[in-house]
């Protein structure tokens, strides 16, 4: 199956379509460009907000729970298991 221009092929099809795609490219690329960057920056965006989540739900120790584990049992104020 052959493709055939409009303009009936020959140099001249030639030119019309390397002018045609350089026009085309020139005025997609921009917008490929600015395409593909919001999306790096929304994937970035969500992976600093899971990160964010990630670190409220760490548990902050105290220094004055820092002698107990989970593990352990509950202590009074001077340090002694109840």
């Amino acid at each position: 199956m052959e493709i055939i221009a409009f303009t009936g092929g020959g140099l001249l099809a030639f030119v019309f379509g390397l002018a045609l795609g350089m026009y085309v490219g020139a005025t997609i690329a921009p917008l490929v460009r600015w395409w593909l960057a919001r999306k790096e920056w929304l994937d970035a965006s969500r992976e600093l907000e899971l990160r964010d989540e990630a670190f409220e739900r760490l548990l902050v120790v105290e220094p004055d729970d820092a002698r107990t584990t989970p593990g352990d049992p509950p202590h009074d104020e001077e340090g002694e298991p109840a």
